[in-house]
């Protein structure tokens, strides 16, 4: 099957008539982002543009994001800052629970295996990718928690003041650059368990199961650096954009 709608460059995007089924084809990572936006396999030859009115999603917001999966460094910044912050949220609090629900669970399932199948010789360098694994899950978890219970809960808070004209309290929080930091340290974790496993496991390993496990980290450590993107150049920005204006109209009362 000849496909037609690769994205080479930002000047050669998949567009709304574009099949989503091709998308699919092109490469494995999609996978991902569909789930992102909870579109089951099965839709036929149907456009991205049917998928996306079928299942009640942003269009343009859908494109942005399957292109940026696709095309390095594809980052439409300026596009994205036009969309609403809730929409972005909604998204981003899906993508944490595909991490939750689906792509940790495969992660424990092939070092689960791993152990099962162990020998004296490489059990101990199993169980060090293992304890690695287990404090980075420990450690996402809770980078996951403090933004769908504290973050985004904020974020909301915003908005109702924005809209609120009598609100008159100070902003509490400087708008929350705090995550950066904590995001970058997320993607080096998976990194360096990447390394551990690559350089350093004995080659009487289960190297079946070892290469599943390679496979899955490479596909979350794109995903996260996606979605990283997303909420520093695109959330953190409009949130202090927000609170600029909460300020000012404070500051004008």
């Amino acid at each position: 099957m000849k496909l037609n709608h690769f994205p080479k460059s930002s000047s050669n995007l998949y567009q709304q008539d574009t099949q989503l089924a091709d998308v699919i084809m092109n490469s494995h990572l999609h996978l991902s982002v569909i789930n992102h936006f909870d579109i089951p396999l099965g839709f036929g030859n149907k456009t991205i543009k049917e998928v996306c009115q079928q299942h009640g999603i942003n269009l343009h917001f859908f494109l942005i994001v399957i292109n940026s999966f696709s095309i390095p460094n594809y980052f439409p910044k300026k596009e994205l800052l036009e969309f609403d912050l809730k929409l972005i949220i909604e998204y981003l609090m899906k993508t944490h629970q595909y991490y939750l629900h689906k792509e940790i669970p495969k992660l424990e399932s092939c070092i689960s295996r791993m152990q099962r199948v162990a020998t004296q010789t490489n059990w101990q360098s199993i169980q060090l990718i293992s304890r690695f694994f287990f404090q980075y899950k420990e450690e996402l978890i809770k980078h996951l928690y403090q933004e769908d219970h504290m973050f985004f809960p904020y974020i909301y808070d915003l908005i109702e003041k924005k809209e609120n004209l009598t609100y008159k309290d100070p902003v509490l929080l400087n708008s929350s650059i705090f995550y950066s930091e904590k995001h970058e340290n997320l993607g080096v974790k998976v990194s360096d368990l990447k390394n551990l496993i690559v350089k350093y496991i004995p080659s009487n390993t289960d190297q079946e199961t070892c290469q599943q496990l390679l496979i899955q980290l490479i596909r979350l450590e794109i995903d996260l650096e996606n979605h990283r993107h997303i909420e520093e150049k695109v959330l953190i920005p409009k949130v202090q954009i927000l609170e600029q204006v909460i300020q000012q109209n404070n500051g004008s009362k």
